[in-house]
């Protein structure tokens, strides 16, 4: 279902591209957001199926990525109307090249790419096997598989790198909050984030139950796959859908 809704989302994105509301928003870079939110629910789906090696490495890609693809180009984007809001005040001239934003977006996506390669190649993502006794049955062995690496190093960092962008997120919406209306998005911004934080800490709250075999594995997927979903529809309602609805209601194309 989010996949369908993140999918309508771009679709409404291209159809509203020359509306007021999508130029100050900026097309492309709301067309990247909402591929992120794609990928982040496309990766819950795979969190949910079988673990397997397939499955298990398309899952840490996807989440990863769609979380950098997210909130990477509203970081940029915020920063830049923040320096030339900044520069305006001080009677400075400022030149904000697209090009420029895009190339610094393009070289965190790297960055990103090459950890994920690391990750791939040297202690891949894949299906762990682990067997207990049951507790209120010794006699009774059961089998519980999860997805896994050699070394939690990996999915640390990927969590910590999450953490990173919603503080970085958060600064940048606090520095925002006295932009003009239209370029103004931090009260969106600033909520996003702490939707975000939110799932991050009930998906906190998971690992730690889980870690005391209090559910098993396939019970903790259902939970952190509907999280990582809820996640990405909550953020997309909070942030994209207000930009469409008011793309809709003036639908005229704006020339700048």
């Amino acid at each position: 279902i989010v996949c369908v809704v993140a999918l309508s989302a771009i679709a409404l994105t291209i159809k509203f591209r020359n509306t007021k509301t999508m130029v100050f928003a900026q097309p492309f870079f709301m067309l990247l957001i909402l591929t992120g939110f794609l990928s982040i629910s496309i990766g819950a789906v795979f969190y949910a199926v079988q673990p397997s090696r397939g499955t298990c490495t398309a899952a840490a890609w996807l989440l990863t990525f769609g979380y950098t693809v997210e909130l990477v180009p509203v970081l940029v984007k915020t920063a830049a109307i923040n320096k030339l809001v900044q520069s305006s005040k001080k009677m400075q001239r400022i030149n904000i090249s697209r090009r420029v934003m895009l190339l610094k977006v393009a070289a965190i996506l790297v960055l990103v790419l090459v950890f994920m390669i690391c990750w791939t190649v040297l202690d891949h993502p894949t299906s762990q096997e682990s067997r207990v006794l049951k507790r209120d049955d010794p006699s009774i062995v059961e089998r519980d598989v999860k997805c896994g690496s050699e070394s939690s190093v990996w999915r640390l960092v990927a969590f910590s790198w999450e953490v990173v962008l919603l503080l970085v997120a958060t600064v940048l919406a606090f520095q925002s909050r006295n932009l003009m209306k239209q370029l103004n998005e931090s009260r969106s911004l600033a909520t996003m984030v702490y939707s975000h934080f939110l799932f991050m800490a009930l998906r906190g709250v998971f690992t730690i139950f889980y870690s005391y075999d209090t559910f098993p594995s396939s019970a903790a997927s259902g939970l952190f796959a509907l999280n990582y979903a809820l996640d990405a529809l909550f953020a997309m309602v909070i942030y994209v859908f207000p930009k469409l609805i008011q793309a809709h209601k003036t639908p005229e194309s704006y020339s700048s």
